[in-house]
């Protein structure tokens, strides 16, 4: 099982985003495989771990630095764990209420000062509105904001009506906050849920041999899945409607997908040599046209190999890559 690394602990991971395209900025908008922003160029820019649990030390900010250097279009994953937090239990905490100012107040300028011009946010949480004060700190420093929407398989079952529709009531009451402080220039896409084409995250898989339901043994635990491969054409047009609404405020929506294969069980296109998020990409496009962008987190040993190029065959519209990384303390890769 490959190790991913998305928070800090005894291990250390990269998250960032890295676009294909890199075209215009100020409101996101799509033009074939163009992103644009007021009609004018704009690249995100930076490179961080999922941390901010203390003050950037030295070698950290040498390395941000470097990779900022590096590599111009990437742009931060941030997950700012406060010091003495468990991060695999606030790994989807929302920490960009008032009470958390002095977090974000320190962490943005020092992105900023290093060219960090986007921010890619996991969890808004309604109980810790307003977060206006973190949109204008975000919008003093120049840096966008790509918001979340977090889908769970326990709290919203996709197989149903009802379990769609309360998604959406959800989601829309998370983007009213937007709405009702008339709108904020800081905030650009937002994205529904995160990975939900793996195993793990109990949305999709394929039928077991040994068993009745939908299940798949990842990480040594057997997880029920609500569908599996003949379901998904259903599951993505949950999917779409979602991304319906967020374009209803004025905002991009894509769903970021893991590097994972497609259904056995899906009666796919005859490219089966496809593999991976770029597979996915080709046969959900015709499926989804309120995705705006097609997103992925991309985990590979080494380098991204033919993986650009892999995607720009697969897909006429602009692809984001909103997660990638290195186990660099306990890599499972062996590399």
């Amino acid at each position: 099982m490959r190790r991913r690394l998305r928070w800090m602990g005894d291990r250390m991971g990269v998250a960032a985003l890295l676009l294909l395209q890199l075209a215009s900025a100020a409101r996101l908008n799509v033009s074939g495989r163009a992103i644009t922003y007021d009609g004018r160029p704009h690249l995100l820019r930076g490179g961080t771990l999922t941390l901010a649990i203390g003050p950037l030390v030295s070698c950290e900010r040498a390395w941000l630095n470097t990779l900022a250097l590096v590599s111009l279009s990437l742009a931060v994953a941030y997950s700012p764990v406060p010091i003495g937090n468990e991060p695999s239990a606030t790994r989807t905490a929302d920490f960009f209420g008032a009470e958390s100012a002095p977090i974000y107040e320190r962490d943005l300028p020092r992105m900023a000062a290093i060219g960090v011009n986007a921010v890619r946010i996991y969890s808004f949480e309604a109980a810790r509105a307003p977060h206006t004060g973190f949109f204008d700190a975000c919008l003093q420093h120049n840096i966008s904001v790509i918001g979340s929407f977090a889908l769970s398989a326990s709290q919203y079952d996709l197989r149903t009506a009802i379990g769609v529709a309360q998604a959406e009531v959800d989601l829309r009451q998370q983007l009213e906050e937007l709405r009702a402080s008339g709108g904020h220039d800081a905030v650009v896409m937002w994205l529904v849920g995160n990975e939900i084409n793996l195993p793990s995250a109990g949305f999709i898989c394929d039928t077991s041999s040994t068993a009745g339901s939908s299940t798949a043994l990842l990480g040594g635990n057997n997880t029920a899945c609500q569908f599996d491969g003949t379901g998904l054409p259903q599951l993505v047009a949950a999917i779409d409607r979602l991304c319906g609404a967020v374009r209803s405020f004025g905002l991009l929506c894509s769903t970021p997908l893991a590097e994972y294969p497609l259904p056995a069980s899906y009666n796919a296109s005859a490219h089966a040599s496809m593999e991976g998020a770029t597979r996915w990409f080709y046969e959900l496009d015709p499926l989804m046209s309120n995705i705006d962008v097609w997103t992925a987190n991309v985990y590979r040993p080494g380098d991204f190999g033919d993986w650009f190029f892999a995607a720009r065959a697969r897909t006429a519209k602009p692809v984001l890559v909103t997660e990638y990384g290195v186990d660099a303390f306990d890599s499972g890769w062996g590399e």
